[in-house]
């Protein structure tokens, strides 16, 4: 019993250290070195260009309240593109908590070209948005191979960097719990934080 209360007070000062070193979130414009785990990021600012979305920018800010996977890869990766149908099965089975975000430095065209020839032989519509020609994600997030995944929670926060081996429903299912956990207790921490200021102490 012990144990466990002093394991929920150091969860909490540990959520309470990262929340007060959130105000300082970083822009991925302004990076001087890439981003890494336990890095807050800005939301709003925009990822860079993108298709097979409903707009012609697109942020983080875009999704609300769904955990987002950066999907590093490129048109001839092939176990990239081996990884397509479970990321739209996750991708489908998770839908109100995640969002896929696929990031390539090929040209527009030809990913468009691409996922053209990949319907036709698969049958599989990529749905998830496609960020295209990309200079900015691949120096914010630093990786040595493809594919390569990045999580990021609603608030900014860097959760993990990981390969497709770590693509599963499990693990997505553990992150949204935790994610949970982490959205009661700011807005705790906030209603506490509006009560001391209303009392002035």
């Amino acid at each position: 019993m012990k144990y466990t209360t002093l394991l929920c007070v150091l969860t909490m000062l540990c959520l309470y250290s990262q929340a007060q070193w959130g105000e300082q979130n970083l822009d991925f414009r302004e990076m001087k070195e890439p981003f890494y785990i336990d890095s807050w990021i800005k939301q709003d600012v925009p990822l860079g260009k993108v298709i097979n979305y409903k707009d012609s920018s697109i942020t983080l800010n875009d999704f609300n309240d769904k955990i987002i996977i950066l999907a590093f890869w490129f048109t001839q990766c092939t176990d990239c593109i081996a990884q397509f149908p479970k990321e739209d099965s996750l991708q489908k089975e998770f839908a109100d908590d995640i969002q896929f975000i696929m990031v390539t430095f090929n040209p527009a065209d030809k990913v468009k070209k691409f996922l053209d020839l990949y319907k036709a032989r698969t049958g599989l519509v990529v749905k998830s948005p496609v960020i295209v020609e990309d200079t900015l994600l691949s120096k914010a997030f630093r990786h040595l191979y493809n594919p390569h995944y990045a999580w990021i929670f609603p608030d900014g926060y860097i959760v993990g960097q990981t390969n497709e081996n770590f693509i599963t429903a499990g693990n997505i299912s553990a992150l949204v719990k935790e994610w949970q956990v982490r959205k009661a207790f700011f807005k705790h921490l906030g209603e506490e934080k509006k009560k001391a200021s209303a009392t002035g102490r």
